[in-house]
């Protein structure tokens, strides 16, 4: 079962949190997944387990437009899933400007990062009211801003090298709440200095038995470990990989045709 007043409601504001809790006693054993998007946003949510086998999860929309949330226990969707969501711009109050996103805490050197503006007003770009600078220790991020539409501004820059940044967003020359914004920047991926122990080239191995070696990329900055194994006659086994979270990566595969 599931709980949250906007679900129920089926409306919600854009920067408005939509928050709800799934119950699953009696559900048995299973893994919770929740999912939503909107028109162009895919929102990453990770629910919270809270005990009572109860657990809550939350998103904020920052644009406007129907939205889905589908909540998955197991390889299932629970009863009434997928939920879908009418979100209209917040209506009332004095005209505001707020920031949400990832990339408004971390990034990753040469990749794009990116975060997004909500206002209650719209075309603040042609204006010249809404504006973005990342800069660190080492030099400034080119930034783009593009303006949705909607009343929300998508911020993308690209760090040019790790380390701390500063981002300030000003509407109307005034800083938003929040800003200046402390960016952790990690180094990009450096293939090069990532190590293989484990594999001899030279060496016979027998058909049938598993093959096992470690890569190790405690050095080569943030990224994501990825092995393909090709054997003869097209043959491409199936690859496990364990990661004991300080970088060094256990893989392990089975060798089943000689070659």
């Amino acid at each position: 079962k599931v709980y949250g007043q906007a679900l129920m409601s089926k409306k919600g504001s854009v920067g408005e949190s939509i928050a709800f809790t799934v119950v699953s006693h009696r559900a048995g054993n299973g893994k919770l997944t929740v999912k939503a998007h909107g028109p162009s946003a895919q929102y990453t949510i990770t629910p919270k387990d809270i005990g009572d086998n109860k657990h809550e999860a939350q998103f904020t929309p920052w644009e406007v437009g129907q939205h889905v949330v589908e909540i998955f226990w197991g390889n299932a969707q629970i009863p009434k899933s997928p939920f879908i969501l009418d979100v209209e711009k917040k209506m009332g109050g004095d005209p505001t400007c707020h920031a949400t996103g990832d990339g408004l805490k971390k990034a990753t050197a040469g990749k794009p990062a990116i975060f997004t503006l909500i206002s209650s007003e719209t075309g603040l770009l042609a204006k010249e009211a809404l504006k973005v600078a990342v800069a660190g220790v080492r030099g400034h991020a080119e930034v783009i801003l593009n303006d949705m539409n909607n009343g929300c501004y998508q911020v993308q820059y690209v760090p040019p090298t790790p380390g701390a940044y500063i981002a300030t967003v000003t509407y109307y020359d005034r800083q938003i709440p929040g800003s200046p914004f402390k960016i952790s920047c990690v180094p990009g991926p450096d293939a090069s200095k990532c190590h293989v122990d484990g594999l001899h080239p030279n060496s016979l191995y027998i058909t049938g038995n598993p093959i096992e070696f470690t890569v190790n990329s405690s050095e080569a900055g943030h990224g994501q470990l990825k092995v393909y194994i090709q054997g003869p006659h097209d043959y491409t086994p199936k690859v496990y990989l364990a990661d004991d979270g300080k970088g060094v990566h256990s893989v392990k595969f089975d060798a089943m045709k000689p070659g």
